[in-house]
């Protein structure tokens, strides 16, 4: 939602429930978590707005942000009593997902919270693995120096310099 659209959002959001969700279980926290809409977020929970709703994939709008790599969001959030560690159906953290994507400033927030650097997702991949993978390398070298083991191998048998190289 662009900035002029919040009027007209939130007329819409009078007249509807604001926990409403999709077929996929996604519901207006969720999209403004991944759009980084922080007013938004804000209008919905001074509604009443459920933040701690997870959709069909077990994610929660922490999840969301993460993913898109919106702090403002997430530090919003975790103030709200969301935390910074919760998986998804498939294991992925917070961590794992910003990770994935290349999101190395909000890694690094992330791992001061973090309850496992190396927490296994459900295909036994840390978030040094996803970086590694994608070619995220900034993202690699925080998780490295913040202690992340390099040695790890997934349960296809590879390691971080493994799926570094398959890229």
């Amino acid at each position: 939602l662009e900035k002029y659209n919040l009027a007209g959002f939130e007329e819409i959001v009078r007249a509807s429930d604001i926990n409403n969700c999709n077929e996929e279980g996604e519901c207006f926290v969720h999209i403004a978590s991944g759009m980084g809409q922080l007013d938004v977020l804000r209008f919905l929970h001074f509604k009443g707005a459920d933040l701690f709703r997870i959709d069909a994939n077990g994610e929660n709008g922490v999840l969301w942000a993460a993913r898109q790599g919106h702090k403002d969001v997430i530090v919003f959030l975790q103030q709200h009593g969301l935390s910074l560690n919760s998986p998804n159906k498939y294991g992925d953290t917070p961590l794992h997902l910003a990770s994935k994507h290349g999101h190395s400033l909000i890694v690094e927030m992330l791992i001061k919270h973090s309850d496992d650097i190396n927490q296994l997702n459900e295909e036994g991949d840390t978030s040094l693995h996803l970086a590694a993978f994608r070619g995220n390398l900034d993202t690699a070298r925080c998780l490295i120096n913040a202690g992340a083991k390099t040695d790890m191998q997934n349960k296809k048998g590879c390691t971080a310099l493994h799926l570094t190289l398959h890229k």
